[in-house]
């Protein structure tokens, strides 16, 4: 599975949406999108003919149905960036066990994502929800650890079924690695 954020801003010179950066780690950010977009309407609701914008909104401001759907921590709007994640990983974790049925013949009993993060790690909260949402709507557990804490805990077995203080890994999520140390 691949999961991809691409970062675009408006060009002005040139009045063009211009890519300034294509992700292939830590791609969660929509995640927190979803959460500045609230942000945004509700400041717009407040302070509506209080301040000038230098663009035109491209829809009418409805507050009362945005406010209702998205104030609650974890409640997003349907077909969400959370919930696609969150599907997302749902299905890479069936592809896993699908796959070491018919490899190995071995049933996968409770598999575990796990999130390679950086140590003393700050940037989380897109992550802690993701990890959030996932234990709620699919029943999947999460571990985060770093590559050190992976090596000194890490077990193949002969069918390559990681496993990590006794948990077996189905589907691994990169949030470090960005360059070789």
């Amino acid at each position: 599975m691949c999961v991809l954020r691409c970062d675009f801003m408006i060009d002005q010179p040139s009045n063009s949406v211009k890519l300034v950066e294509y992700n292939t780690i830590a791609s969660s950010f929509g995640v927190l999108s979803q959460k500045v977009k609230f942000v945004q309407e509700y400041l717009r609701h407040k302070y509506e003919g209080q301040i000038e914008y230098n663009y035109k909104p491209l829809k009418p401001l409805d507050f009362d149905a945005d406010l209702t759907r998205t104030v609650e921590f974890g409640n997003t709007a349907q077909n969400s960036f959370t919930e696609k994640m969150v599907a997302n990983f749902k299905t890479a974790m069936e592809h896993y066990k699908r796959t070491l049925k018919e490899k190995f013949n071995i049933e996968s009993q409770d598999p575990w994502v796990l999130f390679v993060v950086e140590d003393k790690e700050r940037n989380v909260v897109d992550q802690k929800i993701i990890e959030t949402e996932l234990q709620k709507h699919t029943g999947i557990k999460s571990m985060r650890m770093t590559f050190a804490e992976i090596f000194e805990a890490m077990k193949m077995d002969e069918n390559h079924v990681l496993t990590i203080r006794n948990k077996e890994i189905g589907f691994v999520y990169y949030r470090a690695g960005y360059q070789v140390e």
